[in-house]
């Protein structure tokens, strides 16, 4: 059994499974990322977040094609990591996309705060 490493060699292929060992794996990796810019690390804490990201759309890609709940949940969560991460644009297009299926209300009301620009308000 090849060993458990920070690199998931560990994962299965796909499926609700490898789902939630992604988004584990994503937010054990914003925590640790929290941790390092206390510490003062902050480049390297944004790189952990944009990491944490890519991990949360990978899990939302192996979610079961009818758990749109959960989709939009890690859609959700993947937008607000790109934010924290600094990257205010990818965050934008990730709530984007993510609005344009059908969400449960809870999940768009969010993603809808992400896609509203300055020169959208007032």
């Amino acid at each position: 059994m090849p060993a458990r490493n920070s690199n998931l060699n560990f994962i299965s292929t796909r499926g609700p499974a490898v789902a939630t060992r992604l988004h584990q794996s994503a937010m054990r990796l914003a925590y640790d990322a929290l941790d390092t810019y206390r510490e003062g690390h902050y480049d390297a804490a944004r790189g952990m977040l944009r990491s944490a990201c890519k991990l949360e759309l990978d899990a939302a890609s192996h979610a079961s094609d009818t758990d749109v709940l959960t989709r939009a949940i890690l859609c959700r969560s993947a937008a607000i990591l790109a934010l924290q991460a600094g990257a205010l644009d990818e965050a934008t297009r990730l709530a984007r996309l993510c609005l344009r299926g059908v969400l449960p209300l809870h999940v768009a009301g969010v993603l809808g705060t992400l896609v509203i620009t300055p020169t959208e308000v007032g």
